[in-house]
């Protein structure tokens, strides 16, 4: 297998490895379970061997899952939408009955609610039925 190399990139000092480099170097022999070691057949060398190579596997998982990127996450995703995509009402009638009831109010689509002192809410909502 030929290995591709791009002679302008070394020049250049990019900083990266060559890609012949990259794909001929081999790892360390202390990064390797049971590199060093002689090779044997005997079950229990074959056990120790899977087990070194599982532990192996386990800390590059875990190596690779704590450099994933943070998640995004938002304080207010309202503010994420489009402004041009959300709906925009306005309060077309409103009747104050806030000492004794709440606040009543009709929406520009003909939609009401009624705003309750116990902090409950009533909606109908106009779907043109």
């Amino acid at each position: 297998m030929l290995a591709a190399h791009f002679p302008h990139c070394a020049a250049t000092g990019s900083g990266g490895t060559p890609v012949l480099d990259a794909q001929t170097a081999a790892p360390a022999p202390d990064a390797v379970p049971g590199a060093g070691a002689a090779v044997s057949s005997g079950p229990a060398q074959r056990r120790e061997q899977r087990k070194a190579h599982l532990e192996e596997l386990q800390r590059l998982l875990l190596r690779l899952f704590n450099a994933r990127p943070p998640e995004h996450s938002f304080e207010h995703p309202e503010e994420v939408e489009d402004p041009a995509s959300t709906p925009v009402f306005w309060v077309t009638k409103w009747m104050d009955y806030s000492d004794k009831y709440g606040i009543a109010y009709q929406l520009c689509d003909t939609s009401i609610g009624v705003l309750f002192n116990d902090d409950s809410r009533v909606t109908l909502i106009n779907n043109n039925v």
